[in-house]
């Protein structure tokens, strides 16, 4: 398929449409599931509420479209493997390997 933009030819493969159109129809099942998830229900395990979900419906669907691009091409962004690694000082007393601290 050839899509002329501006005077400049792109040339998408079938395969890059595929994978477009399973990524927009995974974002609207998102979408349509949790605009039909009825409020005023007990949060789960994790503590999350219906009502969080509702509320962060936008957020959600475009975090679904950020993990189903990473499945489907094989990609993670580099900054998914940056960290902060915060020390917790025990007491002294607790863990002898620490010294002075």
């Amino acid at each position: 398929m050839q899509v002329g933009i501006w005077g400049v030819t792109v040339i998408l493969s079938f395969k890059f449409v595929l994978q477009f159109i399973i990524m927009i129809r995974i974002i609207e099942l998102v979408d349509k599931s949790i605009r039909d998830i009825k409020l005023g229900k007990a949060a789960g395990t994790d503590g999350i509420e219906t009502e969080h979900l509702r509320y962060a419906r936008p957020r959600i669907c475009m975090l679904s479209l950020l993990f189903d691009a990473m499945l489907i091409y094989g990609v993670v962004p580099s900054v998914f493997g940056l960290g902060i690694i915060v020390p917790l000082i025990k007491g002294h007393n607790l863990d002898p390997g620490l010294g002075a601290l």
